[in-house]
């Protein structure tokens, strides 16, 4: 991610550099994420008043290209101020773990809840055998 067009976007430049660089974002972007299997990089877009999660397919051979970004349904993620990368993508490309941000966030802080769940991952375990 840079913002040397001014505003957040997201590049890829090839390891180790070649002096090649793609802007896949115009809208603006931040906190992107390549996906496990290598062929999709998501992000979350800017515009408008909401957060949402974006994806971009891509291929690196023969040459590095990508497609169009489209919109996930997936909304109200927390914003960067709160985190570096409020999102994140099972090992097997089919889930993403979200911190969502809460509705009533503009609410005096004394009227806020923090919850905590403990052992998740256990309940995750039994939930999935």
């Amino acid at each position: 991610m840079s913002v040397e067009s001014g505003q957040p976007e997201i590049y890829v430049q090839p390891f180790p550099p070649t002096g090649s660089k793609y802007q896949i974002t115009t809208t603006g972007g931040m906190s992107p994420l390549w996906s496990p299997d290598g062929k999709q990089i998501f992000y979350i877009g800017i515009t408008g008043p909401q957060r949402q999660l974006s994806s971009v397919d891509v291929h690196t051979q023969p040459s590095f290209g990508f497609a169009n970004p489209t919109k996930l349904p997936i909304g109200r993620i927390a914003s960067r101020a709160v985190m570096n990368r409020p999102y994140d993508i099972t090992p097997d490309g089919k889930e993403f773990l979200i911190v969502y941000r809460d509705s009533n966030a503009f609410e005096a802080p004394a009227q806020r809840q923090i919850r905590i769940t403990l052992n998740w991952l256990e309940d995750l375990k039994r939930r999935v055998h």
